[in-house]
């Protein structure tokens, strides 16, 4: 029987034992689809919806540490394209425009939703972020928030970083 590459992709997320230091994955609006593996440029998922889905997916004991990096192509992310916000950000995720914010866009459609949504509640029990959750090089525009911060724990030390970003056209830059 043949596995699509999008299920290989989500046991390599969610069950791989093989040993390594960082995790690429790879989102490309133009050229992708959320029908490949997502392991490589020239097998990109199309969505971060798709890609942030599969990846906020609980990591396996032996990726537990392992420095995640979804690295986003040029291109616009809107939801004409298939994208749905928010975006949940998972912990521990590095997303990076490579090429920068001018040309790597996240469009949240006027929807009133957030483009991006970090959510922590490591004071229940739950996901905590940290300086390994990483989002930058992007612009975000013609959302509820560019960025939403929900939690409790902020004060604690834990906090993502937000670097190289352009927040344009949103209700809140910040929320």
């Amino acid at each position: 029987m043949r596995v699509p590459n999008y299920l290989r992709a989500a046991l390599v997320v969610l069950g791989s034992t093989s040993p390594a230091s960082a995790a690429d994955w790879y989102v490309d609006a133009v050229h992708g689809s959320d029908l490949n593996a997502g392991t490589s440029a020239a097998d990109a998922w199309q969505t971060l919806s798709h890609a942030t889905l599969l990846l906020g997916a609980p990591v396996a004991e032996s990726h537990e540490g392992l420095q995640r990096t979804l690295h986003v192509a040029p291109g616009v992310y809107d939801p004409a394209l298939g994208e749905s916000f928010p975006l949940a950000m998972p912990p521990g995720l590095h997303i990076v425009g490579d090429q920068g914010p001018a040309v790597t866009i996240v469009d949240g459609g006027d929807t009133g939703e957030a483009v991006f949504d970090f959510v922590s509640t490591a004071n229940e029990g739950g996901p905590s972020y940290s300086a390994s959750t990483r989002l930058e090089g992007l612009t975000l525009r013609r959302g509820g928030a560019g960025v939403s911060l929900t939690t409790q724990d902020w004060f604690g030390g834990h906090a993502p970083v937000l670097t190289r970003l352009v927040l344009t056209e949103n209700r809140y830059g910040l929320h």
